[in-house]
């Protein structure tokens, strides 16, 4: 990384095989700065790649991703802290929650990153955990409670909706043809379960009501997994591939199930659709 890169070092995350390094414009050469932050490791459960356009990570002009290889896995902590923050980031300061853990094992603490910052010359700043009702914060809580579908639960920790992003991809037409036009956007990485969703979906700069189809079309044979979006009412202007898409999921309807034909299907998505309405009404008052 070329030290004449006119930003400040805003945030460093680790996270699920991957460290984000963020970076603050700053309109001078000024000193860098690196945060373990618990805000933009919850942050990371929506999409790593669009974690920069959440509420609260605003400012931040550039993520750079790093792959956790095996052999960066293998880093002493002393290593990764001599040879990777200072050596390659240039690090001046860091900011780390009180459970945060780096190195080979996880074995250094917030306690050698300190001992290591005498000694190598930056400063390190330990933020007290997080609690909400008494309950610490972790991103491991939130992905257990999205697990099991429990969105209202995982919205009080996160501070916000469980959001997936993405770009709209080409689908097969059979929405339409069965009357519900959808917007699909991939579902490998979202961490609910399948099942039938009411939200809201931002298109075209507007959050609008929607339901969710997320799970792989069974009763068609579908094998790959997808969140299909249906707008409520359907659009009238055209969202076409490529398109981003962000979708913030607030109820779980009903389990995925396999029918046995396109007519008991298109029945039950009718009283999907009339159900998630009522939902979402109800939240507007």
């Amino acid at each position: 990384m070329r030290r004449g890169v006119s930003a400040t070092l805003a945030g460093l995350v680790l996270f699920l095989g991957f460290m984000g390094v963020y970076y603050r414009a700053s309109g001078g050469f000024a000193a860098l700065a690196v945060i373990f932050n618990l805000a933009l490791i919850l942050a990371a459960l929506a999409a790593f790649g669009a974690t920069l356009t959440l509420p609260g990570i605003a400012g931040i002009a550039l993520t750079i991703g790093v792959p956790f290889t095996p052999a960066m896995a293998a880093l002493s902590p002393e290593t990764f802290v001599r040879d990777v923050l200072v050596g390659q980031v240039g690090v001046r300061g860091v900011h780390v929650g009180a459970d945060f853990r780096f190195g080979r094992g996880r074995e250094g603490t917030p306690e050698d990153l300190i001992r290591l910052g005498a000694a190598l010359g930056f400063t390190v700043k330990v933020v007290p955990e997080v609690a909400v009702g008494g309950t610490p914060v972790h991103s491991t809580l939130i992905r257990e409670l999205l697990a099991q579908g429990k969105l209202r639960e995982a919205q009080t920790f996160l501070g916000r909706p469980y959001l997936v992003l993405g770009a709209i991809e080409v689908g097969a037409g059979r929405g339409k043809a069965l009357g519900f036009p959808t917007a699909n956007l991939d579902g490998g990485e979202v961490l609910v379960p399948d099942g039938i969703y009411a939200g809201r979906a931002r298109a075209a700069g507007e959050w609008r009501k929607a339901v969710m189809s997320l799970g792989v079309a069974p009763t068609f044979g579908g094998t790959r997994r997808l969140l299909e979006v249906h707008f409520l009412p359907p659009l009238t202007e055209a969202i076409g591939p490529g398109a981003e898409l962000t979708v913030a999921l607030l109820h779980r309807i009903r389990d995925e199930i396999r029918f046995p034909d396109a007519a008991a299907l298109v029945a039950q998505m009718r009283q999907d659709v009339a159900f998630a309405e009522r939902l979402l009404a109800a939240e507007d008052g």
